[in-house]
C-alpha cells in the first residue's frame, strides 16, 4: 500500500473513531477495525487541484470500506442500549459536515449478535457501517512549478501550462456554471439540471433538444451547462479539457467549448442511439460540421459506464480523446477566439458528469 493510502486509510480511522466515542456514553469499551474494499485515485489521475501557496498539487484517494465497531461491556443491558445509541447518533450526522471530513457516504450494514466470553468484560456485540471516504492531501512544502510540459506526448503537443480548475462536484457545484437551453431547443422544455449529492455529480433530467437526434443534419440545438468567468475560470483558445461523464440513457452526450455566446461554439457530441460521435459548431446562429473531419457515423459510447472524455485544441485542431484513446480529430477556422467549456446533452435525461478539468496552454 502506497503511503497516501495509508495515511488516508489511518485518517478514515480516526475520524470515525472520533464519531463513535462522541456517540456512546462511559461505561463501554469501544474499538473500530476497518476493512478496505476498494482504494483508488481520486479526480484525474489522483490530482484533485492545485494549490497556490505552497504550490503544488493537491492529492486524493477514495475509499470505499467496511467499518466493523465493537462494543464490549460487562453489562448486557448496557450493550444493547449503547448499540442503539450508537445507530443513532450515526444515522443523524449533519451530511454537510460529514462531507466536511471527506465521508460520502455512511450507513448501517449490519447488526452483529450479543457474544458472550467466560469473562464478563468480554460480552460484545458488532455494528457494521458501510462507508465511502475522500482524503486529499495538500502539499506541505512548494513544488517546483514547472511550466514547460509535455501535455499529450502521442500528440506532439507541449507548452506553457496553467491549471484553470480541476474539481468534482458538491451540493454548490450548479453556483460555477449557467445553464443555457438553446431557444432552437424546443422539445421537452426545460433542461432540469441538478446535483446528486450522495454521488458528487451533477445530472440532467430532460429530454431537452431542437432539430435532429440523427446524423442527418448537424442541426443540434441542447441544453448547455457553460463555466462562469466569475468562477475565476479563463477563456481558453488552446486548452486540454478532461471530464467524467456517463448516460443512464442513449442519446446525446458531450461537451462545448470556445463558447461565445448561445449562438457562437463548438461542441462535441455523441450518441449510442444513433451511433455518432461528432465534432460541430453553431457560428453566427448556424450550425454545422467543421472544415475538415469531425464525423464517426458508427460508434457511441457504453450506457452506464464511467468514461473519462478529453478535448483537446490548438489553434484549428480537435482531437476528441475518449478513455485514453483518440477516437475523433478535425479542423476548423471558424471560431478562433477564446472561450468558456461546459457540459452539453441532447434528448438525453439521463446525462451525468462527474468531474471537470481544464488546463490552458500555450
Amino acid at each position: 500500500m502506497s503511503e497516501l493510502n495509508e495515511t488516508a486509510v489511518s485518517e478514515l480511522n480516526n475520524t470515525l473513531q472520533v464519531m463513535v466515542n462522541d456517540g456512546l456514553d462511559g461505561g463501554v469499551n469501544s474499538s473500530i477495525l476497518l476493512l478496505p474494499k476498494k482504494i483508488k485515485p481520486a479526480g484525474i489521475g489522483g490530482i484533485v487541484g492545485v494549490q497556490a501557496e505552497p504550490f503544488g498539487d493537491i492529492l486524493g484517494v477514495w475509499i470505499s470500506a467496511t467499518a466493523q465497531v465493537s462494543i464490549q461491556s460487562n453489562n448486557v443491558s448496557q450493550l444493547f442500549q449503547s448499540i442503539s445509541q450508537l445507530s443513532s447518533h450515526m444515522q443523524s450526522l449533519d451530511r454537510k459536515e460529514l462531507i466536511e471530513l471527506g465521508i460520502q457516504k455512511l450507513s448501517i450494514a449490519s447488526i452483529g449478535d450479543l457474544v458472550t466470553g467466560s469473562n464478563p468484560n468480554n460480552n460484545r456485540r458488532e455494528i457494521n457501517f458501510d462507508v465511502i471516504y475522500q482524503y486529499e492531501q495538500a502539499p506541505s512544502e512548494s513544488q517546483q512549478q514547472i511550466t514547460e510540459v509535455v501535455l499529450e506526448p502521442d500528440l506532439g503537443l507541449s507548452g506553457n501550462a496553467e491549471f484553470l480548475i480541476n474539481t468534482g462536484f458538491d451540493e454548490n457545484a450548479l453556483d460555477l456554471f449557467d445553464v443555457v437551453d438553446d431557444p432552437q431547443a424546443d422539445q421537452n422544455t426545460p433542461s432540469a439540471w441538478t446535483v446528486n449529492i450522495g454521488d458528487a455529480r451533477i445530472e440532467q433530467g430532460s429530454e431537452i433538444f431542437g432539430g435532429t437526434v440523427d446524423l442527418a443534419s448537424f442541426n443540434k440545438p441542447a441544453s448547455c451547462l457553460v463555466l462562469r468567468n466569475e468562477a475565476g475560470v479563463k477563456s481558453s483558445k488552446n486548452f486540454i479539457f478532461d471530464s467524467e461523464l456517463r448516460s443512464s440513457q442513449a442519446q446525446g452526450i458531450g461537451v462545448v467549448f470556445r463558447w461565445q455566446d448561445v449562438d457562437n461554439f463548438y461542441f462535441f457530441l455523441m450518441s449510442q442511439q444513433q451511433n455518432y460521435r461528432i465534432f460541430g459548431k453553431k457560428e453566427a446562429g448556424i450550425f454545422s460540421a467543421l472544415q475538415i473531419g469531425g464525423i464517426d457515423s458508427e460508434n457511441g459510447y457504453t450506457l452506464n459506464q464511467a468514461h473519462q472524455l478529453k478535448i483537446i485544441v490548438e489553434d484549428h485542431r480537435m482531437v476528441a480523446m475518449l478513455d485514453g484513446e483518440v477516437i475523433l480529430e478535425g479542423q476548423d477556422s471558424g471560431l478562433s477566439e477564446a472561450g468558456q467549456v461546459g457540459f452539453m446533452t441532447h434528448a438525453n435525461d439521463g446525462a451525468q458528469f462527474n468531474r471537470i478539468k481544464l488546463t490552458r496552454f500555450t
